[in-house]
């Protein structure tokens, strides 16, 4: 640890590492790949249905007794051997699984910490200055962590921080000018990667295959919530107000492992994919579109890397979808919108067939209406054959001149309908060819 610290503060985490490990014994015993697994189940707000798992390296972490858990990871393992004992089968004891009642143990064990530990002497690598420091700590272990003198999960905490009282900045401001300065934003996280990969430090063929190396940060992220729902403790610290710092954590985490140098298997590039969409989905949910579009966007190259088409179609769309809510109100919005709604932006060919079914009909019945001399069926007939192939002067004669105005507007609409159609079509067959 990066600080010297008293007896005290070390027999509170230990003894509260031992709490959590009786509890484990207490639900038979679950294995650490079981905890991970049942984590997923938690509630979550996603559309994904399921939760970001804690990884079994942090739950392996917090009986050990070197440092405290955070409240998130705390809140998950409990959960999980609550779920393992109903699946087993076991008498589950309910008070000793409520977190409300965890939660208030693990805040008395950081008290004790934050007292008895003393400032940093000579190695400050593990302190986090931003603000989360009461929070810390799923570090894993040194060979997985250590980055060329630099904790890279407390230089990613501290950049989150900044960079999120960089957002709340301009998050107030009027919407036709947020984008802009969400542009310039964006911006600056592409330096702040560029930081972080510069002392990035790749880990060893030893680490565990099938998992991201910074997959800690993104459950903290995807625990914003689940630690929130908890009751909180009277007289406790309310958060920042904002945006959360963990969500943009969680995207410099999944843009440093998009660029660094760890090259990833498939398995982990499904999990990168997965975790961008989610990041995607936070910034949706506040609105900040221009980020959502950029997480989309990745999450789209990745399903490309992978072979997976038709992840990276719906992907391409939520990013269309997200750079068109960016927008101020106005015609280019406008105009975005209808393509949206006409074709899915090229991605939903079947709708575009749906509009041209509904234009046939529309039309039709608009020509029973301005003709009365001729039969119902042969107005129908007219108007479905004019959709498709105009009609010429001797077709229309029995037509009224308003009747035949309409003719010529369905015959311009059916031709640039079946052009557009055929387009889409073409796209999305030459799509399936390179799958």
């Amino acid at each position: 640890m990066c600080a010297v610290m008293a007896g005290g503060a070390q027999r509170a985490i230990e003894d509260f590492a031992a709490a959590l490990a009786d509890l484990r014994n207490h639900a038979g015993k679950p294995s650490f790949a079981r905890i991970q697994n049942l984590s997923k189940l938690r509630d979550t707000d996603s559309s994904a249905g399921r939760a970001i798992s804690l990884p079994s390296t942090t739950a392996s972490d917090a009986i050990r007794g070197k440092r405290l858990p955070s409240i998130a990871t705390v809140l998950a393992f409990v959960d999980a051997c609550r779920r393992a004992a109903v699946e087993d089968g076991m008498v589950v004891d309910a008070p000793r699984f409520d977190l409300a009642m965890w939660q208030q143990r693990w805040r008395a064990a950081r008290d004790i910490r934050d007292a008895d530990t003393e400032a940093p002497t000579t190695d400050t690598a593990g302190t986090d200055d931003s603000g989360l420091a009461s929070d810390p700590t799923d570090d894993e272990e040194p060979r997985r962590t250590a980055t060329a003198g630099a904790d890279v999960r407390a230089l990613i905490t501290e950049y989150a921080q900044s960079y999120a009282q960089d957002v709340d900045g301009f998050y107030a401001e009027p919407r036709t000018h947020r984008r802009y300065l969400e542009e310039g934003s964006l911006e600056k996280l592409h330096d702040l990667v560029s930081l972080v990969l510069e002392v990035y430090d790749p880990p060893s063929t030893r680490r565990i295959r099938n998992n991201l190396v910074l997959a800690d940060i993104y459950f903290e992220a995807d625990s914003v919530r689940d630690v929130a729902s908890v009751s909180p403790q009277p007289g406790a610290t309310e958060p920042r107000p904002g945006i959360p710092a963990e969500y943009f954590a969680a995207l410099l985490a999944a843009e440093v492992e998009f660029h660094g140098p760890v090259r990833l298997n498939y398995t982990e590039k499904s999990l990168l994919a997965e975790f961008y969409e989610r990041a995607g989905e936070w910034m949706l949910k506040y609105g900040l579109f221009t980020h959502a579009a950029f997480a989309y966007r990745r999450a789209a190259i990745v399903h490309y890397q992978n072979e997976e088409a038709g992840q990276q179609e719906r992907c391409e769309l939520l990013s269309a979808r997200s750079q068109c809510n960016a927008l101020p109100p106005g015609f280019q919005k406008l105009a975005m919108s209808t393509v949206d709604i006409l074709c899915g932006y090229g991605y939903l060919p079947a709708r575009m067939l749906s509009w041209m079914v509904i234009q046939i009909i529309v039309f039709a019945a608009l020509l029973v209406f301005l003709t009365g001399a001729v039969s119902v069926s042969t107005t129908v007939q007219a108007a479905f054959i004019n959709y498709f192939t105009p009609l010429g002067i001797g077709d229309t004669g029995d037509f009224s001149g308003a009747a035949q105005l309409l003719l010529v507007i369905e015959s311009f609409t059916g031709t640039l309908s079946v052009l557009v159609f055929a387009v889409l079509l073409a796209r999305r067959f030459l799509r399936v060819g390179r799958r």
